[in-house]
């Protein structure tokens, strides 16, 4: 699971609850609990209430705004950390077997600081664990909590153009063929592969000439949860379903739950100004 963490204080603090059975607490007796707090990362079981070794990140520290990524296995019992998409730490439970799991997420903030939570994704796990590697120049503070890094990782190389990178890490040179019921054709040197679409981390599209869409009387404006939106001419509402035109890809019909917040009246300034803000 993944969201973004805005702040407003250094002094905040936050626990993620994952993989508990129990939704009416914010103590569980099951699941992993992270806690994060200033720059300092810990993880606790909550079956056995034991804390795994914790971690600390500047990134968290500093910056006002944090792409969190957890990846949770009650199989394995391994628990890795991703902060804007770099990984950070991998636990592992010693102790798995003995542990209590369910299906509930919970976050509970642990002073009264505020802190907005936005743009939550929930996903299956393959399991496959990522390399973290050593942080260098971490010096420990005396009489102090904590660590300082001096030096920051490097940010982690993206794919060349044209070459798309796996779920496992490595990278594979082609061009995508089409993209249909969560599998993908890839046209590489040695012919046609077809994989899901799960399975990649990220996929290279051939560039196209874009084209500036026109001014459509009674088209809408429809946000997603992550923050991305949609303009469409609006053709028809049902039960629970909303069908209309849209100049990229033509007619569809779209759940109306998947959608934050529809803007009606989108080409009219005087409306615009109107519109909800990201203000605290």
């Amino acid at each position: 699971m993944s969201f973004d963490m805005a702040k407003r204080s250094d002094s905040f603090a936050l626990k993620v609850i994952v993989l508990s059975d129990d939704a009416s607490t914010d103590s569980p007796s099951s699941g992993y609990e992270l806690s994060f707090q200033r720059g300092s990362i810990s993880l606790r079981t909550g079956k056995t209430q034991s804390y795994l070794e914790g971690t600390h990140s500047q990134t968290l520290a500093e910056d006002d705004k944090v792409r969190i990524e957890i990846r949770a296995s009650s199989k394995s019992g391994k628990v890795c950390l991703f902060l804007n998409d770099q990984p950070v730490k991998v636990w592992t439970d010693p102790e798995v077997a003995k542990g209590k799991f369910g299906r509930c997420l919970h976050f509970v903030s642990a002073n009264n600081l505020p802190l907005r939570i936005s743009g939550i994704a929930v996903a299956p796990w393959d399991g496959e664990a990522p390399t973290v590697e050593p942080r260098a120049g971490i010096i420990r503070q005396l009489g102090l909590q904590g660590f300082r890094e001096d030096t920051k990782p490097a940010p982690k190389a993206k794919p060349a153009g044209g070459r798309m990178e796996l779920a496992n890490g490595d990278t594979m040179a082609g061009e995508v063929q089409s993209i249909e019921n969560g599998m993908i054709v890839v046209k590489t040197s040695l012919g046609d592969v077809k994989i899901p679409v799960a399975r990649l981390r990220t996929v290279a599209l051939k560039k196209v000439e874009l084209e500036r869409a026109k001014i459509r009387n009674g088209e809408i404006r429809a946000w997603f949860p992550d923050g991305a939106s949609l303009v469409f001419r609006l053709d028809a509402v049902a039960d629970g379903t909303l069908t209309g035109y849209t100049q990229n890809f033509g007619t569809a019909t779209f759940k109306t739950s998947a959608f934050s917040r529809i803007e009606f009246n989108i080409h009219e300034e005087e409306y615009e100004k109107q519109r909800i803000t990201e203000e605290w």
